[in-house]
């Protein structure tokens, strides 16, 4: 897990992890040069023997950060945490028995609750569940939620870390290199709670994201064969990222405000 100015809801993260009933594990944390209380409350935790900390002395980003935690890593599979999200107790459990009896899964996800700044059930999300299902949407979708995934520790080593050129998307475009050579699979119980405030994302960030998912996307046709549905999609998201910011911010607030119209007149 890699941290960033975490501390609202870091202790929550951390603590949901001690809750699992997997407890045969390192837990490797890189505080990516915060300036708050980050590293505060990673010094709560330090006498746990299982968590390893690192601390980087500027902010040198997600993708660069998760890399240092994995060349640090040791165990014989790699699971995933975001710093604002919160682990249910069977997570790493189910996850890690997964992948003991299926030895050709290189990563394995799960299904997850959206949850709002107080902790509250926004919604439930549901992803394509067997390796069919995700190969068929991967380019119209990113098919894993980057912070509810276990990986296979040697399919890490064969197809590479991080693609360091990511800033955004890094996962996505990995899931490309993992799929080439191991299956994938999400399991259908929702094993993870991701924190998604409502109006978080920002139009330029928004934008930044979609150009990184097109380069995932692009490097992606290399290895599996589009159909006519995923050119259509690639279409469609080459053309948001090319309308001005000042066209999707008046878009954004007009689809805003027709919604909030219409669930006024459905009450």
């Amino acid at each position: 897990m890699s941290v960033y100015n975490g501390q609202r809801y870091l202790k929550g993260c951390l603590e949901s992890i001690l809750r699992q009933t997997f407890s045969d594990y390192e837990f490797i944390i890189v505080n990516d040069g915060s300036t708050d209380d980050t590293v505060a409350i990673l010094g709560e935790y330090e006498s746990d023997a299982r968590f390893v900390l690192i601390h980087n002395t500027k902010n040198i980003g997600l993708t660069k950060s998760l890399n240092k935690a994995l060349r640090k890593a040791r165990g014989q599979f790699i699971a995933r945490m975001d710093a604002d999200d919160l682990s249910l107790p069977d997570r790493l459990a189910k996850q890690h028995e997964f992948l003991l009896n299926s030895r050709d899964t290189g990563v394995v996800g799960s299904n997850y609750y959206e949850i709002d700044e107080d902790g509250g059930k926004r919604g439930e999300i549901i992803l394509p569940e067997t390796d069919d299902d995700i190969r068929r949407k991967i380019m119209r979708m990113n098919p894993f939620n980057h912070g509810a995934v276990m990986m296979r520790g040697e399919a890490l080593e064969t197809v590479g870390l991080y693609n360091e050129r990511f800033r955004y998307a890094q996962d996505y475009e990995l899931w490309y290199r993992m799929l080439k050579q191991y299956k994938g699979h999400n399991l259908q119980e929702k094993l993870l709670m991701k924190r998604n405030p409502v109006g978080s994302i920002t139009v330029s960030k928004k934008r930044k994201q979609i150009a990184y998912t097109l380069w995932a996307i692009h490097k992606g046709r290399k290895l599996f064969e589009p159909t006519i549905a995923d050119r259509i999609h690639y279409a469609k998201y080459m053309m948001i990222y090319c309308t001005p910011q000042c066209v999707l911010k008046r878009l954004r607030t007009i689809k805003t405000r027709a919604r909030k119209h219409y669930y006024t007149v459905k009450l």
